[in-house]
C-alpha cells in the first residue's frame, strides 16, 4: 500500500483527522508525548493518534465533546466510511483510531 495511492481527498481527511486529535490533546490533554501512526493492515489502513495525557474525564466527551473537534473527526471518518474509535482513561492518555476500509 503506496501513499500515492490515496485518494487526495482521502489524504486530506486523514490529515485532518490526525491534526484535531493532536490538536485536542495538546488544548486539553497536557501530554508530553503524541505519537502517530499509519499503517496497511488488511484490509483496513489503520491512523493511530496516542497521547499520554490526562485522558477524558467524562464518558460524555467522546463523541460529544464541548467544542466540535470530536464530531468533526467522526463527520470526516463517516465520510471516508471509515470508522472512528476513542479510547481513554482518566491520568492514562487517548487513543484516536480510525479504521479505513480499503477495496481493491
Amino acid at each position: 500500500m503506496r501513499e500515492e495511492s490515496l485518494a487526495p481527498p482521502v489524504q486530506q481527511d486523514l490529515l485532518r483527522i490526525a491534526q484535531e486529535a493532536m490538536s485536542n490533546a495538546i488544548r486539553h490533554a497536557r501530554p508530553t508525548e503524541i505519537s502517530v501512526g499509519l499503517r496497511w493492515n488488511p484490509p483496513n489502513l489503520l491512523l493511530k493518534i496516542s497521547d499520554n495525557g490526562s485522558g477524558l474525564v467524562k464518558a460524555r466527551q467522546i463523541g460529544r465533546g464541548e467544542g466540535f473537534g470530536f464530531a468533526n473527526m467522526q463527520a470526516r471518518a463517516k465520510n471516508l466510511g471509515a470508522e472512528l474509535d476513542i479510547q481513554s482513561k482518566v491520568g492514562g492518555g487517548t487513543s484516536v483510531i480510525v479504521r479505513l476500509p480499503i477495496i481493491s
